[in-house]
Formats: C-alpha cells, structure tokens, sequence
C-alpha cells in the first residue's frame, strides 16, 4: 500500500526529476565528446546515463512529499488511519464525517485490495463519492493484487 501511495502520489514528479537528471547528464556527456577533453569512457558513462536517472525516480517517488514546498503537497486523509477502527462509537463517528471530508476533496484514491468490497464503510465512501452535487471528483483505482 505504501508504494501504491507514493506512486499516485509522487509518479509525476518522479518522472520530472529523473528526465531533468537524465537531460543534465546527457548533455554533460555530449559536452565532453564535443570538445573531446576527456577520454571516452563509454561504458561507465552509459552507466551513469542508464542508472543516475533511476536512482532520481525512486528518490522522488518515494521523498516527493518533501521535494515540494508546503503549498504544493498533498493533502491526504487515510480513512483507515483517520478512522478508529476497533471502538464502534468512535468509528461510527469517523464515517459520519466522511461526506463532508469527501465534498472537500479533488479526488477520492481506493486502494483496492481483495477485500475491499467487504467493509461496507468502503462501500459508503463510493456511494457518498458518486452521489456529489456539482462537478464530481476524481476517482481513481489501484488494484493491489497486481
């Protein structure tokens, strides 16, 4: 779940980053065979072209939170975290709010694993996501099981 999180999350400026990175190196690269002042070195640099970049994509995804100013993070509610989840007045308080915290979202994340579908909260969040007046919200599914 953390990875899925981090990948809608942070894929975008993951992806960002490691062409940025990529770019730099690559015209590093070319530089040095234009001018012809350093030896040519040309597995180790295809190295450093093929694995920095990666290196920057993992980086992102995973600390992209706090590459960002405060302003442009995201802001996440994890009803599982935000929800108690063994104390049933506590809990039935949780879902009572989650209409309000869902109206104020730009979009609604299902991490769907196989049992998803058996926690009717889960199901009460699709519903109250789908039944919004004026212009709906983002869904967007992640299937665990893949």
């Amino acid at each position: 779940k953390h990875v899925a999180v981090a990948f809608v999350l942070n894929h975008a400026l993951a992806v960002g980053v490691a062409c940025a990175v990529w770019a730099v190196l690559f015209a590093v690269r070319l530089y040095h065979v234009q001018a012809r002042d350093a030896p040519s070195h040309f597995g180790a640099s295809m190295a450093v072209l093929m694995g920095c970049p990666g290196a920057a994509y993992l980086g992102a995804l995973f600390l992209g939170q706090h590459l960002l100013p405060r302003g442009l993070r995201a802001r996440v509610f994890l009803d599982r975290l935000c929800i108690h989840q063994h104390h049933a007045e506590l809990k039935r308080e949780g879902i009572k709010t989650l209409g309000k915290v869902l109206a104020a979202s730009r979009s609604l994340v299902v991490l769907a694993s196989s049992d998803y579908f058996d926690r009717l909260w889960c199901l009460y969040e699709l519903g109250v996501h789908a039944k919004q007046e004026g212009a709906p919200s983002r869904l967007v599914v992640v299937p665990l099981w893949l």
